[in-house]
């Protein structure tokens, strides 16, 4: 059941400025830009280990204990029974149909208008070519976005941001993720599965879910890739057509599965903003330039 203390009106009057957050998000796109994009001109894997730990996750960790409080418990680091485990995994392997679905839709519109997805002649030479390197992107692609992404959107960021309301702080926190990926012609598939996890979110009161969605989404991804060549063709459609039709049914279940759950608010909902008017200015300037 839903707690008083999911309504902003519960909240502290401190408690209910957000701009810290798109400060910290900032911050992690400058990093990407300039120390992430360094790294991965050398090794494409070191370099998306290096981005998803130090510039992704350990942002978010320093953001929290900025705001004095615990990591685990403000980062919603709980677990969950094995059960919404597993239907959370599930969700992730048949999410990818439904973006898919959602990018082949919706690509053709922003073409039209940004001029043809070069992004993906990029991720098909970028895939592996052997099991080895498999395994290894499955790890550096899948694992490490799962686990570092979740824990800066669904954990800081959409903590920080429930303080406008539950449902604004899951619809607020997929748009920025969608944003924070810089691809326009992936943007609405990015934010349907932000949506996505954020109910898992909301439904369990654990990031965990949503970890193992993400991780599970992006392995899906991969994993089809390396058996078919890349995305495109008879095989992968067919596959993306059944997954996408599968993912209603299936999270349909999952929220019903999840109604009687309690849910507990992040406790960020109640940290009061912790930077600097002129720090907030520097950083706007910034992000102007």
């Amino acid at each position: 059941m839903t707690s008083g203390a999911d309504s902003p009106a519960a909240l502290p009057a401190s408690g209910r400025q957000a701009g810290d957050v798109y400060v910290l998000l900032f911050i992690c796109l400058l990093l990407m830009a300039t120390v992430g994009a360094a790294a991965q001109v050398v090794s494409l894997p070191l370099g998306l280990s290096v981005t998803e730990i130090f510039l992704i996750l350990l942002p978010a960790v320093l953001y929290v204990r900025r705001k004095r409080l615990p990591v685990a418990g403000a980062l919603r680091w709980r677990s969950v029974p094995a059960g919404i485990a597993v239907r959370s995994a599930v969700l992730g392997v048949l999410g990818w149909g439904m973006a898919m679905l959602l990018y082949l839709a919706t690509a053709w519109a922003v073409e039209g208008v940004l001029g043809p997805d070069r992004s993906s002649e990029f991720l098909v030479k970028a895939l592996p070519s052997s099991f080895g390197q498999l395994v290894v992107f499955l790890v550096v692609a899948a694992v490490l976005p799962g686990v570092c992404e979740e824990t800066l959107f669904r954990g800081a960021v959409q903590g920080t941001l429930e303080k406008k309301g539950l449902w604004r702080g899951v619809v607020y926190t997929a748009v920025l993720f969608a944003a924070f990926h810089l691809d326009p012609w992936r943007f609405l598939p990015a934010a349907a599965l932000g949506v996505v996890n954020g109910l898992l979110v909301v439904r369990t009161s654990s990031t965990l879910p949503a970890m193992i969605c993400h991780a599970c989404n992006n392995g899906t991804a991969l994993t089809v890739a390396f058996v078919y060549g890349g995305w495109s063709g008879a095989g992968p459609q067919v596959v993306v057509g059944v997954l996408g039709v599968l993912f209603v049914a299936a999270l349909a279940e999952f929220l019903q599965r999840t109604r009687g759950l309690e849910r507990r608010p992040s406790p960020l909902t109640a940290a009061a903003g912790g930077l600097s008017r002129r720090l907030k200015w520097i950083v706007g300037v910034a992000a102007a330039g």
